[in-house]
């Protein structure tokens, strides 16, 4: 299907391809997922069986296996991470978070599932900081990567609403869409042994984390909104004045 070439070649082509053209690579770190896991007891421990059977998680397991065998045959450090459910302001526009946000903010009613699905939300800066540290100090292995605190989807969507304002809730349409066929009820992580190897741990809060993404939101809609009635009203833009009243061009000209 398109779908599936599409993830295959995001998930494995890419990587392998880009590894084949970097002959000075000494390590890479491969951004698995944690839905690799499937269904099975949580949380979900690095040695754990793979059984996800979506076709995300079978294009994520089929990308480390190409790339512990390019690796292995190269001699090159592979570090495979799996992170929970990342999200973080800037998030592309479907995603759970940023598709809630949108809609609250917009006053538009939000169906969803019944909001029963248990996931280890973990935000966008801490999985970077993991990462970072990785390409920097090498270590071959899988690392699990996030909060492993579970947290239902109705939660997320609850705390969006609080965070958007007090009529907010209304709008969610609980039990309106249909849970995804075969959907994984339980995603949780076991991130012991990225704290005892790596020294890391997931720093921000999900109540933290989901401020700062619809501040985020808000922030970019006031901007659009301003930049739309400027256009409107065809007002030109006003020159950031410096304390003299000239505006910033013109006091950089003055000796």
């Amino acid at each position: 299907s398109s779908e599936r070439d599409a993830l295959w070649a995001a998930h494995v082509a890419a990587p392998r391809d880009l590894l084949a053209r970097a002959s000075h690579v000494r390590s890479v770190v491969y951004v698995s997922s944690g839905e690799v896991y499937g269904a099975q007891s949580v949380p979900f421990e690095e040695d754990a069986a793979t059984l996800g059977d979506s076709p995300y998680a079978r294009a994520k397991l089929m990308g480390e296996d190409v790339l512990r065998e390019v690796c292995a045959r190269r001699s090159v450090v592979l570090t495979i991470v799996r992170p929970g459910v990342i999200y973080g302001p800037g998030q592309r526009p479907g995603m759970l978070v940023p598709s809630a946000i949108d809609h609250l903010l917009r006053g538009a009613p939000l169906e969803v599932t019944a909001g029963a699905q248990g996931r280890d939300f973990v935000f966008v800066s801490d999985v970077a900081a993991a990462i970072a540290h990785l390409a920097s100090e090498p270590r071959a292995g899988v690392f699990n990567l996030g909060t492993g605190r579970e947290v239902t989807v109705r939660e997320v969507i609850t705390q969006i609403a609080a965070l958007v304002g007090p009529h907010a809730l209304a709008l969610v349409r609980w039990g309106h869409l249909p849970y995804r066929d075969r959907e994984q009820m339980r995603y949780v992580l076991d991130c012991q042994r990225a704290r005892r190897e790596l020294g890391w741990s997931a720093e921000v809060s999900l109540a933290a984390g989901l401020a700062q993404c619809v501040r985020e939101v808000r922030e970019v809609r006031e901007v659009r909104e301003v930049r739309e009635v400027r256009e409107v009203l065809q007002v030109p833009e006003v020159p950031v004045t410096s304390a003299w009243g000239a505006s910033r061009d013109e006091a950089a000209r003055d000796p």
